[in-house]
């Protein structure tokens, strides 16, 4: 069932609980909401950014990956083209920058196109700063970020982060390109990082290719309820779900 159609490069989707579906639309520029059961487009509202205008003021974003809303109505967008996340409040005419917002970089007041934005237990922003190969920590009103995980950079495997989800528990899953130098291969991994010690554990293995289990290309996934994971498989025009 189609259920809106004249969408311009829809990048992620959510629907809360009052049945209202979010998407981020405009080759990353703009979130628009409308009432989920409602398919005439002209009923959307925009919600965070400027329309289909680009840009780093305020109220823009620019090539934005992933956003997502908290139980009050908060939107949380990873703005990537601006290296910063934005928070949104209900009914907001622009947004505050909550982290990053300093320029692309390394430093730890710094972010280099993130792409995924999440909420621990506590309420503080992890922010999936991919091109550093990292997830920071960012509390409310910090002014730099505290790295909690850091990404294999080092020979021969070489670990790049394409999302990230929290769970029921605060554990935070990672969606990882891996590329093995002593086979010049990619394959991915999900890895679930304890909400306390960080620790790592590698709890989907996925070769690239297209038999059942096999991934190529994945860019996103989620969790549900039960714990299951669901991955777009883009390579593969799909999408598949693990049961853990």
């Amino acid at each position: 069932q189609t259920v809106l159609t004249d969408l311009w490069d829809p990048r992620d989707i959510f629907v809360d609980s009052d049945n209202f579906m979010y998407w981020l639309d405009g080759d990353g520029r703009s979130v628009w909401k409308i009432a989920a059961n409602d398919s005439d487009i002209n009923n959307r509202v925009n919600v965070a950014g400027d329309g289909y205008n680009p840009g780093e003021a305020p109220n823009q974003l620019s090539s934005a990956q992933s956003f997502i809303v908290d139980s009050e109505g908060n939107i949380y967008v990873a703005d990537s083209g601006n290296n910063r996340i934005m928070k949104w409040a209900p009914d907001a005419i622009e947004g505050e920058v909550v982290a990053g917002g300093n320029g692309d970089g390394q430093a730890l007041n710094q972010l280099s196109y993130p792409s995924a934005v999440a909420l621990d237990l506590e309420g503080n922003v992890l922010v999936l700063d991919s091109n550093n190969r990292r997830v920071q920590k960012w509390i409310s009103g910090a002014t730099e970020g505290e790295t909690i995980i850091t990404f294999t950079d080092d020979y021969p495997t070489y670990e790049y982060p394409l999302d990230m989800q929290v769970d029921a528990k605060g554990n935070i899953l990672v969606l990882l390109r891996v590329y093995d130098s002593n086979t010049n291969e990619n394959y991915h991994q999900i890895k679930s990082y304890n909400s306390n010690s960080y620790e790592s554990t590698t709890i989907i293995d996925a070769n690239r290719g297209s038999e059942i289990g096999e991934l190529s290309n994945p860019e996103k996934f989620t969790i549900d309820a039960l714990g299951n994971i669901y991955v777009s498989d883009v390579g593969n025009r799909r999408i598949q779900k693990y049961e853990l």
